[in-house]
């Protein structure tokens, strides 16, 4: 049933109107119905969007950006399901399974190894060719989401001598910039 057609069955009981086709009132509660339609269809939206598990558009945006700039590089349905892993982080899950979660959030894939004598662990992310930006993300994303005494590392693949000595990359070069080696990882690929 229309938006219209709810209103007039609304005011045909009152007795009231003499609500008839083509009339002024027949007018008025088409611009109403009209205007009802646009804001009904905006709060289907709205609902849709509040919610992870159904979010499309700017729903997703707005969760991504808690932790970072929008995933607009990727499909809606990886989005959300890295959305949904996210969110479906607690307390229990600082454990090596638990933390398997974190490549699923993060988008990656890789492997977590766990050096419990230094507290240290390391993730191995073994996708290649992993922007700068990407990479600078997913490094902070450890540092936020492993608890403070424990040192998380990002491992990538692409740091190759033969790269850095194509760019002329010398030791004082790299000295110069003053990086420690998680950011000349990240600098040389």
């Amino acid at each position: 049933m229309s938006v219209l057609e709810k209103l007039i069955r609304a005011h045909t009981p009152l007795k009231i109107y003499s609500i008839k086709e083509g009339s002024n009132l027949s007018f008025e509660l088409s611009a109403y119905a009209a205007g009802l339609e646009l804001v009904q269809k905006e709060l289907e939206t709205l609902e849709r969007e509040a919610f992870a598990g159904s979010a499309e558009g700017y729903g997703l945006s707005l969760w991504e950006k808690l932790w970072g700039a929008p995933r607009d590089d990727l499909s809606t349905a990886k989005r959300r399901e890295m959305l949904l892993a996210r969110l479906s982080f607690g307390y229990g899950d600082f454990t090596l399974e638990g933390m398997r979660k974190v490549l699923s959030f993060l988008g990656i894939e890789g492997e977590i190894r766990e050096y419990p004598n230094v507290f240290r662990v390391t993730v191995e992310v073994s996708l290649e060719n992993v922007p700068r930006g990407q990479r600078k993300w997913i490094v902070s994303q450890l540092g936020a989401v492993f608890p403070a005494h424990i040192e998380a590392d990002a491992v990538f693949k692409g740091f190759d001598w033969n790269d850095s000595d194509s760019r002329s990359l010398t030791f004082d070069s790299m000295e110069g910039k003053a990086m420690p080696w998680s950011e000349i990882d990240i600098y040389v690929s």
